[in-house]
């Protein structure tokens, strides 16, 4: 490939724009195993970087284990004490640690295959038991056999005492200036732990044998208490209650779905999600961290948006660390630049209007295609394909015009990536942007729901793999919202608009079918975690499809339909396919497949769009094979088939509704085709596996000669 000389540097077998390119920002890096850091993916591996950026690389020390000498290394402890490591040949950990405690003897600890451990000896020199040196944190505990009770001291002073009366019976308390903060109480039926936290609230969480939390009780300073339990399908719900024991707030514990907390690496750290029943105000607040190693531990609230689907904190350094959908990290800084990652390893920039970089936004892609928003509403992008390349290139003017009418709530990153999907086609880019201005005449939105809305369909249309069922059971609607933000992203957002602004008047879909819509169930805020226009689509989705029966949605997110109001519980392919029909115009059938293979002859026979296939989320590689469930069917789950790649063993990429993943688990978007379709097998309880493809709705058929044929 030759690249322009003077104006495209090559990077990896792609033209870039010259001026665009900088070395520390558009080295390709390693998809990382660990969640991208607010501002770098973490860990990278680099191939190809300015000194800069390798300065900023993480590096991994290997010990030598053809160490052909005996080692003594003698130095401090993180605790002040003095401490020896005796290191056999070859061996990279010691065989003894000596620790001297100030003021104190030494102890002499060996290695017995588990851990570090010394004779513990009254006052008489009995052995009564061992002290036990614990790695990493350095610990030296005491453990007498004959009281049954182990102690130990932390570094803060705190006191911490275990007494056993068998294996799994046993309470331990940790005591701070003689204060009880924390008690752990375990018999063979499960444990209980109470935490009195530094903000003055207590919480008592049950635990069953499997260590499940089960239920938690949390009493707050302001007299209210909140009451969390463990439902059948395993989501923690529940609610909070004033002095007097009315509900005032629905509550549901949430850890890494459909967001993860803001300013934490950990994907396992959690937080609580009200929602207000007199108002449907909603908030949000992080639980405490481990309160026995951090005594400052607190209930932390977060600013929670349920319309635009975010949650964020502010930084002790004064920036503000935004979660979206999962997967998804944003970090505005005080002067108003945003740095954006992904845990599929995109980075985007955004900068305020003026500045002196001449940028207004850019996005680099893991497969390095991108784009560059520039101040004077010009943008270049860039990839394989020459009509992905442009330098320079100017906005459609109704584009143009709708960023300028709403420059401070559109999302430049946003903008920039609709113009590059798109590729700049003037056409469809006059559609979408004068469907999208319609935002602003429909009655019965407050100001703030509109500038959602407006962001929200930005958003979709742009990263449509970031389009979430959140905690609802609508996977079913949702592929339908992501294929059509892909591939038809006017029609998405004309369906959205109208249905909100039919105002109870009858509504006619591309199908026929004619409708009314509940605007104001559709906008309602729940707890699924889903933002504003998914709500609105999947909520008017599952009306379309049960009209002249109802649907509504309910606050936990779940929904309810027909006169009994039975709680929802998802589609099946042939209400799927009829509800495609509705939304698009177009009819498709069921069709079978019967190996892997097939999957790039669905694509074909579907003229390369997106495939909407079924699956079963109960098994790998939608789940852990250590979780995964023996029931046929119980896992019924639809996603989005994009396409299959080249190379040995074949890959697929899909889109799936659960959100963005960094592993194949939920969806990494590229997974082996193997193992896709072999799960596909186990959910239709056949040989076969199910996928819509263009034909007859209401029909099963294989693929004929490249095209759907029906059986019937």
């Amino acid at each position: 490939m030759e690249c322009r000389e003077g104006f495209e540097v090559k990077v990896n077998e792609t033209c870039v724009p010259a001026l665009l390119f900088d070395p520390q920002l558009m080295c390709r890096v390693d998809e990382s195993t660990k969640r991208p850091s607010p501002f770098l993916p973490s860990c990278q591996i680099v191939d190809s970087c300015s000194t800069t950026s390798l300065a900023n690389q993480c590096s991994e020390i290997v010990p030598d284990s053809d160490n052909a000498e005996c080692t003594v290394r003698e130095y401090t402890d993180t605790w002040g004490r003095k401490r020896v490591d005796e290191t056999n040949c070859g061996q990279s950990e010691p065989y003894k640690i000596t620790i001297t405690p100030p003021g104190g003897k030494p102890i002499e600890f060996n290695f017995n295959g588990e851990e570090y451990r010394a004779p513990y000896k009254n006052e008489k020199g009995e052995a009564i038991g061992y002290i036990a040196y614990s790695l990493p944190k350095e610990y030296i505990y005491f453990h007498n056999d004959k009281a049954n009770t182990s102690f130990l001291d932390m570094k803060d002073g705190t006191h911490v005492l275990k007494k056993i009366r068998s294996a799994d019976d046993y309470v331990t308390t940790f005591t701070h200036d003689g204060k009880v903060f924390f008690t752990q109480k375990a018999t063979a039926r499960g444990r209980t732990d109470t935490a009195t936290y530094a903000d003055g609230s207590v919480r008592v969480a049950q635990y069953d044998t499997d260590e499940r939390l089960t239920r938690q009780t949390i009493s707050h300073t302001d007299g209210t208490v909140t009451i969390i339990s463990r439902t059948k399908d395993g989501s923690l719900e529940g609610t909070r209650r004033d002095r007097h024991n009315k509900v005032i707030e629905d509550v549901v514990m949430v850890s890494d779905y459909p967001m993860h907390k803001p300013g934490s690496d950990d994907p396992d750290a959690e937080y609580l999600v009200f929602r207000n029943r007199k108002d449907g105000e909603m908030r949000a607040v992080a639980m405490p961290s481990d309160i026995k190693y951090d005594r400052s531990a607190h209930f932390q609230p977060l600013s929670y948006d349920a319309n635009l689907g975010t949650l964020s904190l502010v930084s002790k350094e004064g920036n503000t660390i935004l979660e979206s959908s999962q997967g998804r990290t944003d970090v505005r800084a005080k002067n108003g630049v945003v740095i954006g990652s992904t845990v599929s390893g995109e980075m985007s920039f955004s900068w305020p209007a003026g500045d002196s970089s001449g940028k207004k936004a850019v996005i680099i892609r893991p497969d390095l295609c991108g784009a560059q928003l520039n101040q004077d509403d010009t943008v270049d992008r860039w990839c394989r394909e020459i009509e992905d390349k442009a330098i320079n290139e100017k906005l459609e003017p109704t584009e143009k015009a709708f960023l300028k009418a709403h420059a401070d709530i559109v999302d430049t990153r946003d903008f920039l990536e609709i113009h590059r999907r798109l590729r700049g086609d003037e056409s469809k880019l006059r559609n979408f942007y004068s469907k999208l201005s319609e935002i602003d005449n429909v009655t019965g939105l407050t100001q703030s729901e509109k500038n959602a809305l407006c962001k929200n369909l930005m958003h979709h249309v742009a990263y449509p793999d970031e389009v979430v069922q959140g905690r609802s059971p609508t996977c079913n609607v949702a592929v339908l919202q992501i294929e059509m933000a892909k591939e038809r992203p006017t029609e998405y957002v004309d369906f959205v608009v109208d249905a909100l602004s039919a105002d109870g008047k009858p509504y006619k879909s591309s199908g026929g079918k004619t409708v009314r819509f509940d605007e104001a169930n559709l906008k309602m805020t729940d707890l699924s975690g889903r933002d504003l226009a998914s709500r609105v689509f999947q909520t008017a989705a599952l009306q379309l499809n049960f009209y002249p029966g109802s649907f509504r949605n309910t606050v936990d997110g779940t929904g309810k339909y027909g006169r009994a109001q039975k709680e929802f519980d998802g589609l099946n392919t042939k209400d799927i396919a009829e509800l495609r029909y509705q939304l698009t115009g177009e009819e498709t059938g069921e069709c079978w497949i019967s190996s892997a293979d097939d999957f790039e002859k669905a694509l074909q026979a579907n003229g390369g769009k997106p495939v909407v296939i079924r699956v079963n989320g109960d098994q790998p590689p939608f789940t852990r094979e250590e979780d995964k469930s023996d029931r046929k069917g119980s896992g019924s789950h639809v996603v989005v088939l994009n396409s299959v790649e080249s190379g040995t063993p074949k890959k697929v990429k899909i889109s799936n509704p659960w959100g963005p993943s960094d592993s194949s688990e939920g969806t990494g978007l590229t997974l082996s085709a193997d193992e896709l379709f072999k799960n596909m097998q186990f959910d239709s309880d056949s040989d076969f596996g199910i996928v819509l493809l263009p034909g007859k709705r209401g029909t099963t058929g294989t693929i004929v000669n490249g095209k759907y044929e029906p059986l019937n």
